[in-house]
């Protein structure tokens, strides 16, 4: 017996290892979160979210797709950038004889946004119709129509589509020519990704979305990116070298002076505040400021794969930037993930954003996370005696766990607007 294993000692090695093979083979394919699958779940999120230009800062966030009926479906996760291949679309269409169609009629806002057949596109925020243009290539006056909130695309051959301003409920309608519709119909038509029951709502003069059946979502990983103090310090403070800087620590707080400009680190918040004083007095066009702005923005040495446009303040000649996951924006406590630009008409510069930023999609279990119905959300509020200050509700994400340069990890849940700010609506429950 022991004579017969010498002899072929090789070939029962060589079963051995195959055995050994077969089971980790067959134990990685039965793993429904196998490496190589959560690898490409990762890449894909990434493809499918890339902003680098100012076209791709300043596109919609938000997709809608409404079938024959005048149901209303919320996507996301496709195989295919439904935004980007929008953009492409519109941006060969030659839009004719913008007409106002309807004001402050919420009933015919709402109408439109069911369009049968369409695609609707949305914003977090009205962008400027100059901005628009510069975005899908058109040249629509802004005189006409100066602001911009949702795009009501068809996918039926029709020649017509929609332009919508949440103030004061404006619909704009355009005719289409030299325009083929069949992207937007296959958009429309993506088996692939997911689809949400949805419905809007007009309360008081707000819009919200509606989510009647309630909602699950799964839960992503991101890897944190951290930014060099130093670099950053050298990069808004035009010095090559930050030992020439003047530089202070009082407590937490480490400043950065130079010829005027001045940054501040916290250290505990890992909160940057930039602060520029041009002395110089100035009064931009509106486009001017968007296109401005962005050029800020790029300074801030900030990745901008999942940075989206997300508001802007009159008042202030502010633009928020914020993270996105999915067309869903993520709401942090210590505002990571989030860039405040502003820049006034007294000539002051002034920047607000974190040191830690999302740069890779990391594999995750996606167990997705059941969230009530947009209804019985409101309900809470009320019966909380908070619902008069609330101004706005959207989905989102929670990022999780704090910032460090492994990962963090992102939750889904409702955010509303309270008192001007988004937070999630739970924090105003307990």
């Amino acid at each position: 017996m022991m004579q017969k294993i010498r002899t072929n000692w090789l070939s029962i090695l060589l079963a051995i290892a195959v055995i050994i093979s077969l089971v980790l083979s067959g134990l990685i394919w039965a793993s429904p979160y196998a490496n190589n699958r959560m690898r490409t779940d990762a890449n894909n999120l990434n493809k499918r979210f890339t902003a680098q230009s100012i076209g791709d800062i300043y596109l919609p966030t938000e997709v809608v797709r409404v079938n024959g009926s005048g149901d209303q479906y919320r996507m996301y996760g496709q195989h295919e950038n439904a935004v980007l291949t929008a953009q492409k679309t519109l941006s060969k269409w030659h839009l004719l004889h913008l007409t106002r169609v309807s004001h402050g009629d919420s009933r015919e806002y709402l109408d439109t946004l069911r369009t049968p057949h369409s695609l609707v596109l949305s914003y977090a925020a009205p962008i400027p119709t100059s901005i628009f243009n510069q975005t899908f290539s058109q040249n629509l006056s802004p005189n006409r129509l100066s602001q911009i909130q949702r795009i009501v695309l068809p996918s039926n051959n029709q020649h017509v589509m929609y332009l919508l301003d949440d103030h004061n409920f404006q619909v704009y309608r355009l005719n289409l020519t030299k325009s083929s519709t069949a992207a937007i119909h296959k958009l429309a038509s993506q088996k692939s990704g997911h689809q949400i029951p949805m419905d809007r709502q007009a309360i008081g003069e707000s819009l919200f979305a509606v989510y009647p059946h309630g909602v699950r979502l799964p839960g992503y990983a991101y890897q944190v990116v951290s930014q060099d103090i130093d670099n950053v310090a050298g990069n808004l403070l035009n010095s090559n070298q930050t030992s020439n800087l003047n530089a202070r620590r009082e407590g937490q707080t480490i400043s950065y002076s130079n010829n005027g400009r001045r940054l501040s680190y916290n250290e505990a918040t890992g909160l940057f505040d930039y602060v520029n004083y041009t002395g110089k007095d100035s009064n931009p066009s509106t486009q001017q400021l968007y296109n401005t702005i962005y050029q800020r923005l790029k300074r801030t040495g900030i990745g901008l794969d999942v940075l989206h446009f997300d508001a802007y303040s009159r008042k202030h000649q502010q633009i928020t930037f914020r993270s996105y996951v999915e067309t869903f924006p993520i709401y942090s406590e210590n505002d990571y993930g989030l860039v405040k630009i502003a820049e006034t008409n007294q000539g002051i510069e002034n920047y607000r954003f974190s040191r830690y930023s999302l740069q890779t999609p990391l594999p995750v279990k996606r167990e997705s996370i059941r969230l009530p119905s947009t209804a019985a959300v409101l309900n809470q509020l009320k019966a909380a005696g908070k619902e008069k200050q609330v101004t706005g509700l959207r989905l989102g994400y929670l990022w999780q766990t704090g910032a460090t340069n492994h990962g963090i990890v992102l939750e889904p849940t409702y955010l509303i607007k309270y008192h001007g700010d988004w937070i999630d609506y739970r924090a105003v429950l307990k």
